[in-house]
């Protein structure tokens, strides 16, 4: 907890209404007692607070197959995922690095992290948090 920097509280109203919540064609649920959103395409903006090397750390179900996406900041393509079903019955964490060119042009320090579906769905996403790089 210590390493989060910015956290978005996934399908809970206000939490996203904080982080700016926009998408297209999305669903909220409840999985293992989580939270959960899918959809063609959906984001969030949260606040770095001034760190000079954020990641973002994503947690999804290991369950969900099928659904392939691209994970953008501020536009850009930091990676592409495929959910393959490889993990079933648990929840995994997925660790990603924001490009220090980025982090530069972020205006006021804000990055806006976009899930976009290539294939079926984006996500389910269940946590999405800013994080202090490890070392």
């Amino acid at each position: 907890e210590a390493a989060t920097i910015d956290h978005v509280s996934v399908g809970e109203q206000q939490p996203e209404t904080e982080h700016e919540f926009k998408g297209e064609r999305t669903e909220t649920g409840i999985n293992e007692g989580r939270r959960w959103r899918h959809g063609s395409w959906f984001q969030y903006t949260l606040d770095t607070q001034g760190e000079s090397a954020v990641d973002i750390e994503v947690t999804y179900w290991g369950g969900d197959r099928g659904r392939r996406f691209d994970v953008l900041v501020n536009s850009k393509r930091i990676a592409s995922e495929e959910l393959q079903g490889s993990k079933p019955g648990e929840f995994f964490a997925k660790r990603y690095s924001i490009p220090e060119s980025v982090l530069k042009a972020a205006s006021n320090g804000r990055v806006t992290i976009k899930f976009v579906a290539t294939r079926w769905l984006a996500g389910g996403v269940y946590d999405v948090r800013l994080l202090r790089p490890e070392k």
